[in-house]
This record gives C-alpha cells, sequence and structure tokens, in this order.
C-alpha cells in the first residue's frame, strides 16, 4: 500500500513538473515571437503584455557528481604525485526551460570549495541575474534534495530575490 502511494505521489509530481516546462517553453516562445516583429499592432501589443505576466520562467537546478582530475600541483612538470593527487571538480547544471537551453557551471576546489548552500545560491543568483529577462515577474525552481541545507538557503534567497528583482512571486520545488 506504501508503494502504490508512493508511486501516486511521484506520478503526480512528474505530471505537475512536465505541465510547469511545457508551458514556459510554449508561452517563452509565444513572447518571443510577438518581440521580434518590429511593428505590433495594439492586438499584439495587449497580447504580448499578457503573456508576460502569464509565464512562470521555470529553471531546474541539480549539483553532479564530483569529478577527480589528476593535479600535479605547482610543480611545471607532473611526476610520479600526478596520479596521486586528485583534484576535485564540481558541477552544477541548470536547465532553463523558457529557451530549453541547459548551462553548467564547472568549479574547481581549490577556488569554490566544497558544495554547499552559499555556492549554490551564488551561481543561480548569477544565472538569474545574467539571463532572466528583466520583465518575469514569476519564477519557478526545480530542485532535488529537498531535506539539505542548501534548499533551506534557497528559499531564503528566494525571498531576497522577490523584493530585489521586479518578481510578484518565487516558487522553490524540491524533490
Amino acid at each position: 500500500m506504501l508503494l502504490d502511494e508512493h508511486r501516486e505521489d511521484a506520478g503526480n509530481e512528474l505530471q505537475h513538473y512536465r505541465q510547469k516546462i511545457d508551458k514556459c517553453y510554449t508561452l517563452s516562445n509565444n513572447i518571443q515571437a510577438l518581440q521580434q516583429k518590429k511593428r505590433k499592432t495594439e492586438q499584439e501589443k495587449s497580447k504580448l503584455n499578457e503573456l508576460t505576466k502569464q509565464i512562470i520562467y521555470t529553471l531546474s537546478l541539480d549539483y553532479q557528481q564530483s569529478k577527480l582530475t589528476p593535479h600535479w600541483g605547482f610543480s611545471p612538470q607532473p611526476s610520479e604525485t600526478y596520479y596521486l593527487r586528485k583534484l576535485s571538480h564540481n558541477i552544477f547544471g541548470i536547465v532553463d526551460h523558457a529557451t530549453d537551453k541547459n548551462n553548467v557551471y564547472v568549479l574547481d576546489e581549490r577556488i569554490a570549495g566544497a558544495k554547499n548552500g552559499n555556492m549554490t545560491v551564488s551561481l543561480v543568483n548569477h544565472y538569474v541575474a545574467k539571463t532572466v529577462p528583466h520583465w518575469v515577474q514569476h519564477l519557478c525552481l526545480f530542485m532535488d534534495n529537498g531535506a539539505t541545507n542548501k534548499n533551506q538557503f534557497m528559499i531564503q534567497w528566494a525571498m531576497e530575490l522577490a523584493e530585489t528583482f521586479p518578481l510578484k512571486r518565487a516558487d522553490i520545488f524540491l524533490y
């Protein structure tokens, strides 16, 4: 009985996710088509205004498995330590469902340190500031590992973002 309940919940979550990303992509394409028109009728201007209020700009976020690469430190030539010292690279992915593009951040442990809430917030904030159009009023983030510390920081960041970015609403779905 619990397994059936779990499957039903997972199916509902997947259906919700697919509906959100499909709607985001469709509305984004319609907005772009109207924005690219040089001369818009009053009806097209009104439609564009309506669509920009309807869109829920949706992003999916996830840290991938860290990758280890050989590293020989500050030596000009690799030596026997080349294969002994491994350097960790953290990989963070963002899928932008409005543009249907994938974005990958690769962070060297020497500079970025370990994966944590601060790094996650910094990367998402960078992406939102540089990529999300200024007219977006509703942002939706999908993330995994709902019980982790980093997601608590993301919720706090989303509240700040709603105050500083011209957002009216920010949703975070943790799976």
